[in-house]
């Protein structure tokens, strides 16, 4: 029994659960709408319940596992574009693996610009941005067609030290529709290190 136990510390390590997913009472299958940083996105897709990934720390032979992602994208065209990706913790009869929302951005685009949208709800209707869900049904390339919808940033706060990069969390609330897939009841609560954000 001993031996049992050491070997579970020995794999998991100092490894901690940074995701905190409290069920909405009045919308069973969801999280409670917060802002506090709990790490976790969830919505239904198709009526079908939806969430993250866990967010968890390093263990001893472990990596650190992030619910979100922020790529910035520069290209030679005359925008760039920043997208925000929500990974799906892979056990979810809808086989969605990431839902992402990308917005077209001026060249000398910081993340620190993007407080500027809190407290504003955005229309998404493909030509100013798009949503995306990573699904095996779209094909061998695993993208799915832009989708419409729209998002509202309770909070969005980005700040950067020169020595370690940006730091920021957001939170808010998202419904989108991409080709068959109709995105309700979405809302996202999460804390972004550099490590989360790539193109800076």
């Amino acid at each position: 029994m001993y031996l049992v136990v050491i070997f579970c510390f020995v794999v998991n390590g100092c490894e901690k659960n940074r995701t905190h997913y409290y069920p909405d009472k009045e919308i069973p299958g969801v999280s409670i709408f917060s802002n506090t940083s709990n790490n976790v996105f969830s919505c239904f897709i198709n009526g079908q319940p939806w969430k993250t990934i866990a967010s968890t720390s390093a263990g001893f032979i472990s990596s650190t596992i992030y619910e979100v992602a922020i790529y910035l994208h520069r290209s030679s065209a005359l925008m760039d574009t920043l997208s925000i990706v929500w990974l799906g913790d892979g056990y979810q009869k809808n086989n969605v693996a990431s839902i992402s929302l990308t917005l077209p951005v001026a060249k000398n685009f910081n993340l620190k610009a993007l407080s500027a949208l809190q407290g504003k709800r955005l229309i998404i209707d493909s030509t100013n941005g798009f949503f995306a869900a990573n699904n095996g049904y779209y094909g061998t390339t695993n993208t799915s067609p832009r989708g419409k919808g729209n998002i509202y940033f309770n909070t969005i706060q980005f700040d950067s030290t020169a020595a370690n990069g940006y730091y920021g969390k957001i939170s808010g609330l998202m419904e989108a529709t991409i080709d068959l897939l109709t995105i309700t009841s979405g809302r996202f609560d999460d804390s972004i290190g550099p490590e989360q954000i790539t193109g800076y």
